[in-house]
């Protein structure tokens, strides 16, 4: 199974960040894929829970240290949500999948074709 994250997306609305890469470095990458009525202000996973091994039926993830002792796991607890380390305060992400809509249109006089 691959790790992944628990973000916090808008009222009653979980986003999953799924692991993509950095084995064997000190910096692991997610990729999250906005879905519908997903809306943040200020991006950040939902609470210091939030960072998950992983399970696909047969094998559970693994997060290790990358140290002198790489079959260590890693301590997977985040800091708080809004606090300094956690994602809203590190990056300033904004969620808002909102179908855009016009609210208005103005136009000089002329000829207009489509």
């Amino acid at each position: 199974g691959a790790p992944f994250m628990t973000l916090d997306v808008g009222a009653n609305q979980i986003g999953l960040a799924r692991y993509t890469g950095g084995s064997g470095t000190n910096e692991i990458t997610f990729e999250y894929v906005v879905g519908i009525n997903h809306t943040s202000l200020d991006l950040d996973y939902l609470d210091s829970q939030s960072l998950h091994l992983g399970f696909d039926g047969e094998r559970q993830g693994s997060i290790r240290q990358a140290s002198s002792n790489p079959t260590k796991d890693a301590f997977l607890d985040l800091p708080f949500p809004g606090s300094e380390g956690s994602l809203s305060n590190s990056a300033d992400l904004g969620v808002d999948s909102r179908v855009p809509y016009i609210d208005a249109i103005s136009a000089t006089s002329g000829s207009y074709a489509t």
